[in-house]
């Protein structure tokens, strides 16, 4: 889904760079993008109140291909496909430790 969210709310030049550098640096780009996507509209974020204008904010980014790849290959570069799957598999560890708490 991250590849079609890309499609649809950049413009063909960031869309063509996130392709471009998926196919160098696998889908660890994907995540370097989302975050980056945050970081740069972090202020206008921080003042939504509703989870409708944050996905409005999110789907119409003001931000320019420069900006978004500087960030997201110099402020994430230390997120690696190592680092999200650690992260995962210690997500999935407190999932089934939430479950296996629930009443039954």
């Amino acid at each position: 889904w991250f590849l079609n969210l890309y499609i649809k709310v950049f413009d063909w030049e960031i869309t063509m760079r996130v392709l471009d550098s998926f196919f160098l640096e696998g889908s660890v780009i994907f995540f370097k993008i989302a975050l980056s996507l945050m970081k740069l509209n972090q202020e206008c974020l921080l003042q939504k109140t509703d989870m409708n204008d944050i996905f409005v904010t999110l789907s119409h980014p003001q931000v320019t291909t420069e900006s978004l790849f500087y960030c997201a290959f110099e402020d994430f570069k230390y997120i690696t496909p190592l680092k999200i799957t650690k992260i995962r598999n210690l997500q999935k560890i407190q999932l089934f430790e939430q479950i296996s708490q629930c009443p039954s």
